[in-house]
């Protein structure tokens, strides 16, 4: 990842300011059912320098908590509710949800 990413945990969903500087931009993650579980937050904001793209949270995200086994086959991404490629750009403000593909017959 060549983009520098500041992080910081919050528990609270309703943030409020999402430019935290001329230059930054905040974008929110929240977990669901197990991965909440497992990571013990609701939510991680995320501060990014640059104009962030999905890929790039999903990577972060992955390494930041491992357990989830999260990667870009296994998982699919909803921005702001709607379904989204993970070469997406964000915005200030951006709600983010990874959601496990399940299989099975």
């Amino acid at each position: 990842m060549n983009r520098r990413i500041n992080c910081w945990l919050n528990t609270d969903n309703n943030s409020g300011n999402h430019r935290t500087g001329k230059d930054q931009m905040t974008a929110s993650v929240e977990f669901m059912g197990t991965q909440r579980n497992l990571t013990g937050k609701s939510s991680v904001e995320i501060s990014l320098t640059d104009f962030p793209v999905v890929s790039d949270v999903l990577e972060y995200i992955s390494a930041l908590f491992p357990s989830l086994y999260m990667n870009r086959y296994n998982t699919m991404v909803t921005v702001n509710g709607e379904i989204s490629p993970v070469d997406r750009i964000l915005k200030a403000g951006d709600k983010i949800v990874f959601l496990p593909v399940i299989g099975g017959g």
